[in-house]
């Protein structure tokens, strides 16, 4: 690409050689006038202006359009969390060089690991974000991926740096303290996918039906109301797997998992209406019978099925519509009170009560070391033992969010964590993984960097503020510290906690432990906040050479919860500085290349003749690892094998990797001497695990894997299924998760060989599995088992009740229903009421057992029966 294109001639520049010939006012002399046009020539004349008149303009457009070229780097003013741009990303970008000699490749993927073009990437250095100024290396770098889906951010100076994704088929996405230099890097990104299909009830469409769905994928969830054909569709969605389900008054679809992974094309959605529940029910104090208002949670017994939230009036009373039939447990969350227990109950079997308890409370003041309050101090109860549990306003807030099924809420501000060398470490709502890592990489990608939202990928209308459940006055809490330093804290559970302070210019303090019972109020529990120290140094090499981009972590000894604890990037000169700290802390540092550092500061003794304001100085050596591995990779015949991705598989340098090339040699350098783990992975091979040791000749011979295609169709129509998840399992337990594609056809390869159980579950037909012998194959990604043909029955509904010999209901009895190798179970109410769906057709035996007594009665079930009434007598 040259730097400066040649630029359109403008109007002014245009060949007007005729007209300049031609004397003005007419014709030339000598020559007869032209004969009258006739009205055809006419014609003719006056299309051909109109078409010189529009070349003529398109002519001046384009040369008024600006040159594209590469710029020369200029400052960026930072603009705290976001990405740095100097400006918002025209549709087509100009890409920017940057003044260093660093180049950092990537590719970029989707979900299904197809590659993404047409991608905006921006690399704003993690330093110029953090601490605003001016300096002339903060440059955000921008280029864009190619059609492999491969980029190329050039001009870089080393250290830390925040990618930024950005297109119109994606959600914009980021990954956090990128190291420079580091191995090729490959993101992973997020399409925008829609989600569309149809509502049935009783084989009709059927409309203004409320279709919901929820993912791990996504904060919260979605409705849409089906129109009058049945139809419904969601869109904007990111990649993922979707639980989908719909209802309408005493009708419910039971919920479906939905693979979207890729561009598409999706097949639609069936949902069938079938017979539900209308749940009604209250909440009370257990101790005085008083309704309690409070957001309230339906969870089914059965895994694969939706919850259902609802919230209640002012007296506790909640009506929940459209819940499937089964087995269910209720909770509920109001501030201050905790549920007595789950409540598990037959859904439309009369009104579910639930019972909250109140909570504990902890009382009093945040005071600095002369003993004077400490006001807008933050404080939170932690529960002094391992991973103990929080009480604090924003575990609060989580409760209620997740109560009312509205997922979390976005960290405010820049709270992203600081992750190993070039991955970001899921923390909160931003570490949502937007679909698996794909099986087979593409060659050429040597590390796996999860990109994720930095726009929240939020699906509740609207989210951003829920309204709070009214508190009862008498757990009104106090998070933040009044002027006179006090403080409420409500809602604390039974055991032993520490009260947890935070204010600005203040480490995190805590209080001594308390022990508290089930609603005990505990007053004068007070909290210390010292200064504490900065701590400040430069990390360099054994040479002496500064180590830019280092992470530096300050772990305090008496840090609860992890309050506290600090991380900071290290800059250009391997300068950093953090704090405040106090105490004993736990100092580790690690960077791309260098072997981990770990040590001690003891900051409650200070040398003597230091200023107590004074920054505590620690400069950190960090060695270079300059042991490698290198080798070749080979197929079974010993011939090279090229593209393969070689990963270090952990210690200290888990995650470094290179792709093997010409003659399927491959070297990975800077890493600690000793032992290693590698594991090969390519699109035509399944991945394989192989001990090394560095400095020996790595010779890994990778052996074939084997395929299996298969079909699944209607057992009684013959139709194909499209859309349907499978799931197989094969040796070592591998797991790997397909959809089915519109023909109702999957391919499964490469895959080890070995046996692989293929089960399908899918609701209104019965679960199957298949199990198959897959043989290795003598080439790469070799299909070794075709033709299989999975066939799936339309499932029947069976309910009834299970009675004694004396004619009462008998809870806790197992009921199955067999047919060959396939069974269905379930388990009788309180009532000794049982409901088993998606039951085998044909003859059928159906059985209850406990305690040594047993019942069995024959059936002749046909698809899509739905059999009740059926009374079974233990003897």
């Amino acid at each position: 690409m040259d730097d400066e294109a040649p630029a359109h001639p403008g109007p002014e520049a245009a060949p007007a050689a005729d007209a300049a010939e031609a004397p003005p006012g007419g014709d030339a002399p000598g020559e007869a006038p032209p004969p009258a046009p006739t009205r055809q020539r006419r014609g003719w004349l006056l299309l051909g202006g109109l078409m010189l008149t529009v070349v003529a303009v398109a002519v001046f457009v384009m040369a008024s359009r600006p040159t594209r070229r590469l710029v020369a780097p200029s400052p960026v003013a930072p603009i705290g969390p976001g990405p740095l741009l100097a400006n918002d990303p025209p549709r087509l970008p100009t890409p920017v060089v940057g003044p260093g000699d660093q180049v950092l490749a990537g590719v970029v993927v989707d979900g299904a690991g197809l590659p993404v073009e047409a991608l905006v990437v921006t690399a704003a250095p993690e330093s110029a974000v953090a601490a605003p100024g001016p300096d002339p290396t903060a440059v955000a770098v921008v280029a864009f991926t190619g059609a492999d889906g491969h980029v190329e951010l050039r001009g870089l100076v080393p250290g830390r740096y925040r990618i930024t994704l950005e297109g119109d088929a994606i959600f914009t996405s980021e990954v956090r303290y990128v190291a420079v230099p580091s191995d090729l890097q490959r993101f992973v990104v997020a399409r925008q996918v829609a989600l569309a299909g149809v509502v049935t009830d009783g084989g009709r469409p059927a409309p203004d039906v409320t279709v919901a769905l929820d993912s791990d994928t996504v904060s919260g969830g979605r409705t849409v109301t089906t129109d009058r054909a049945g139809r419904f569709e969601l869109g904007g969605l990111p990649e993922g797997s979707y639980r989908v389900w719909a209802h309408r008054g005493d009708r419910a679809a039971r919920a479906v998992w939905v693979p979207r992974l890729g561009r598409g094309p999706f097949a639609d959605v069936t949902l069938a209406l079938e017979a539900a529940a209308i749940v009604t029910g209250r909440v009370v104090d257990r101790q005085t019978g008083g309704g309690v208002a409070a957001a309230v949670t339906l969870s089914p017994d059965d895994g694969d099925e939706a919850p259902r939230h609802a919230r209640t009036d002012g007296n506790g009373w909640f009506k929940i519509e459209g819940v499937p039939y089964g087995r269910w447990s209720g909770d509920a969350w109001a501030p201050g009170w905790f549920p007595a227990g789950a409540v598990g109950f037959a859904a439309g079997r009369g009104d579910v009560t639930i019972e909250l308890v109140p909570g504990g409370v902890i009382e009093g003041r945040v005071v600095d070391e002369a003993g004077s309050p400490v006001a807008g101090a933050q404080v939170a109860a932690i529960e002094d033992s391992a991973g103990g549990r929080e009480v604090s306003a924003a575990a609060a807030d989580e409760q209620l969010r997740r109560a009312l099924g509205l997922g979390l809420r976005a960290p405010a501000g820049d709270t992203a964590a600081l992750g190993d060398d070039g991955q970001f470490l899921a923390r909160g709502e931003l570490g949502v993984v937007l679909g698996p890592i794909p099986f087979a990489p593409p060659p050429g990608a040597a590390r796996t960097s999860v990109s994720t939202p930095i726009d929240r990928i939020d699906l509740v209308d609207p989210v951003t503020a829920v309204a709070a459940v009214p508190v009862d006055p008498a757990y009104v809490p106090a998070w933040v510290t009044d002027g006179d330093g006090r403080f409420r804290i409500i809602g604390v559970p039974a055991g032993a906690f520490v009260a947890v302070a935070e204010a600005a210019g203040f480490p995190p303090g805590r209080s001594a432990r308390r022990q508290l019972a089930i609603g005990q109020v505990a007053t004068g529990v007070d909290v210390t906040l010292a200064r504490g120290a900065m701590v400040a140094g430069r990390v360099t090499d054994q040479r002496g050479a500064a180590v830019p981009g280092a992470l530096i972590k300050l772990a305090p000894a008496d840090a609860v919860g992890g309050r506290g604890v600090l991380e900071v990037v290290a800059d250009g000169d391997g300068r950093y500085r953090a704090g405040p700290v106090a105490g004993r802390v736990a100092v580790t540092a690690r960077a791309f290349g260098h072997a981990d550092y770990a040590g001690a500061l003891d900051l409650a003794r200070p040398p003597a003749g230091l200023d107590p304001g004074a920054d505590r100085v620690l400069d950190i050596t960090l060695v270079v690892a300059d042991a490698a591995v290198e080798g070749v990779v080979e197929d079974p015949s010993g011939l090279p094998v090229l593209d393969a991705r070689i990963v270090v598989t952990g210690g200290s340098a888990d995650g470094r990797a290179t792709v093997a090339g010409p003659g399927g040699r491959f070297r990975i350098a800077m890493l600690p001497d000793g032992p290693l783990l590698l594991t090969v992975e390519h699109p035509g091979y399944p991945p394989q695990r192989f001990e090394q040791t560095t400095g020996d000749a790595a010779r890994l011979r990778l052996a074939y894997g084997g395929g299996l295609a298969l079909l699944v169709l209607d057992h009684h129509t013959g139709a194909s299924l499209g859309g349907l998840p499978v799931s197989a399992v094969g040796p070592g337990r591998v797991r790997r998760e397909v959809t089915t594609g519109l023909d109702g056809t999957l391919t499964l390869a490469p895959i080890a060989a070995g046996t692989w159980t293929v089960t399908v579950r899918t609701p209104g037909y019965v679960g199957r599995g298949l199990e198959v012998a897959v043989p290795a194959g003598d080439r790469p990604g070799q299909v070794t088992v075709r033709d299989l043909r999975l066939e799936l029955e339309r499932g029947a509904t069976v309910t009834g009740t299970v009675r004694d010999r004396a004619g009462d209901r008998v809870a806790g009895v197992t009921v199955r229903v067999r047919r060959g190798g396939e069974q269905v179970t379930a388990t009788t109410d309180a009532d000794g009421d049982y409901r088993l769906v998606d039951v085998p057709t044909g003859a059928v035996t159906l059985t209850a057992d406990k305690d040594g007594l047993g019942a069995r009665a024959e059936l002749e079930l046909r698809p899509g029966d739905e059999r009740g009434g059926l009374e079974l007598t233990l003897n």
